[in-house]
């Protein structure tokens, strides 16, 4: 059995959040291998064009390693910030793992939960964290602020919204639009939700089937990663919709679809690693400070 530095964390992933979490770690007094060997869909800024007043000499850097080194050294390992099928498949190192190891992870999907657990290796999945969802809710909410009035052409005061889902983000949204007095219907089908979002001041529906206006609703923002509408649903916006999709992967619509039907459809998964990624990986790492290093 490898002996490993108990004080080191094996970073995977190329997410800035992960760079950013390396660099607080390494300020704490950690050793920090990091991995990025994926081809990522959008190449992150590098982390030093957020310093840039800082002398790079004078900062600590993480050590680059392979998936089999960092494995091999370091006890503590952070998986990708987000886990898509993509990333499982490309990610193989279930190999280099054993019950010596601790996983950190956002979220994992059901087979590496079933890995671990078959496995005995310790697994810790913070973005399941009360402090992490209310955090990250309004993160994401700030970020969303900032995409839709640099994309809309129309003000947001006293806009209609038609939004999808309740739940962390969603409550956050809410409330952040309820500042522009918009006219917001939720659409949410969990009981302790939809009477939270009605206690609220909220119109709340448990069905967008329900729902007949959109063509006076201008903004529909999804945050469930489900596809709910149906095609003859979809066929009922028109360009008058602009529709900002916040859900992780398998995300809300199909994007091919609205595209084919002229519908402004605009993706923005992983907003706070976008808007706010110093403060989200402030945020893990408070998390990893109190739930596993105290």
């Amino acid at each position: 059995m490898p002996l490993y530095d108990f004080d080191s964390f094996f970073i995977i992933g190329n997410d800035i959040r992960q760079s950013f979490l390396a660099d607080i770690l390494l300020q704490h007094g950690h050793t920090v291998y990091i991995y990025d060997g994926f081809e990522p869909l959008l190449k992150p800024p590098s982390i030093t064009s957020y310093y840039p007043n800082s002398t790079n000499s004078s900062r600590k850097t993480p050590i680059p390693a392979s998936l089999k080194q960092g494995c091999a050294t370091c006890k503590y390992l952070v998986l990708p910030t987000v886990i898509s099928p993509d990333i499982y498949n490309q990610l193989d190192i279930a190999r280099y793992i054993n019950n010596q190891h601790f996983i950190i992870a956002g979220s994992l999907p059901t087979q590496w939960k079933n890995f671990c657990l078959a496995e005995k290796i310790q697994l810790f999945e913070y973005g399941k964290q009360k402090t992490f969802l209310k955090q990250n809710g309004i993160l994401t909410s700030e970020g969303l602020l900032s995409i839709l009035i640099s994309t809309l052409p129309f003000t947001l005061f006293h806009c209609s919204v038609l939004l999808l889902g309740y739940g962390n983000c969603g409550k956050e949204i809410a409330s952040m639009l309820q500042t522009f007095h918009c006219n917001i219907t939720v659409v949410e089908n969990n009981h302790t939700c939809f009477h939270e979002a009605i206690e609220n001041g909220l119109t709340c529906i448990s069905s967008f089937h329900d729902f007949l206006d959109f063509s006076s609703t201008p903004i529909i923002i999804n945050t469930i990663p489900q596809h709910l509408f149906s095609f003859s649903q979809i066929q009922k916006l028109t360009n008058y919709n602009w529709i900002f999709d916040i859900a992780s992967y398998p995300y809300g619509f199909s994007k091919e679809q609205l595209h084919d039907n002229g519908i402004y459809y605009f993706l923005e998964s992983s907003i706070p690693s976008r808007f706010s990624p110093m403060s989200c990986s402030q945020l893990i790492h408070s998390i990893i400070e109190t739930h596993i290093l105290k």
